[in-house]
């Protein structure tokens, strides 16, 4: 018999494929749209909170946790801000008012959504390197400059942000790399990588990227 932790999980699990590759599907196809405008920020910020409780639980240390957390979400946020307004850091971009509440030209939801995409890559770069060694460091940093080359066209397409210029820069992919490193590096101070994590995240991961390459398709049905 399974353990009901285990059952429950993976009903998460389905019920974030579902969500978000539905989601992706819509978009492909056009359907409701507005709805779907509607739900991106508190779907970020969702996914995040889900990963970040989820991974919160193998912690031993919470308040090192809680720390990291911190650091991932001001870090993030400002960040963003700072690139937005000098252009320095990822290039010359702005958002919309599609991903809700602004402050500093920068949504609130950019802030959980960098602290989703960071445990996610965490929880993927853990089931490659199972023995808590540097690797893991590089490899979710790697993990996240992948993520990032996906999100970015499906992102502008559907009018969360815009480059000037259009293209994206090179400049984008190395400060993903940057910052990925740091907060992994920091991480692994703090001892968040000694935990064991979920396959939820490393299911996020997957369930994410497959909603952005769908709605980078577009579908005449």
């Amino acid at each position: 018999m399974k353990a009901p932790a285990a059952v429950g999980e993976r009903r998460i699990v389905f019920a974030l494929y579902f969500l978000l590759l539905a989601g992706g599907i819509w978009h492909a196809l056009g359907w409701f749209q507005p709805a779907m405008r509607a739900l991106a920020g508190p779907m970020l910020t969702g996914i995040a909170l889900l990963l970040a409780l989820d991974m919160a639980r193998r912690v031993e240390d919470k308040g090192r946790f809680a720390l990291w957390t911190l650091l991932v979400l001001a870090g993030g946020f400002c960040a963003e801000a700072a690139g937005v307004a000098t252009g320095r850091i990822f290039g010359h971009y702005s958002y919309s008012g599609l991903l809700g509440p602004r402050w500093l030209d920068v949504p609130l939801a950019i802030a959980p959504a960098w602290l989703a995409i960071q445990i996610s890559s965490l929880a993927v770069a853990q089931r490659i390197f199972r023995r808590e060694t540097a690797h893991r460091i590089w490899l979710t940093a790697l993990l996240m400059v992948l993520f990032d080359a996906v999100m970015e066209p499906a992102a502008v397409k559907l009018g969360y942000w815009s480059w000037s210029g259009g293209g994206v820069p090179l400049q984008n992919a190395l400060a993903w790399g940057l910052f990925g490193l740091l907060f992994s590096a920091c991480a692994r101070v703090l001892g968040v990588l000694h935990a064991r994590m979920s396959t939820l995240g490393m299911h996020a991961y997957a369930a994410q990227m497959g909603y952005f390459c769908l709605a980078l398709l577009k579908l005449n049905l």
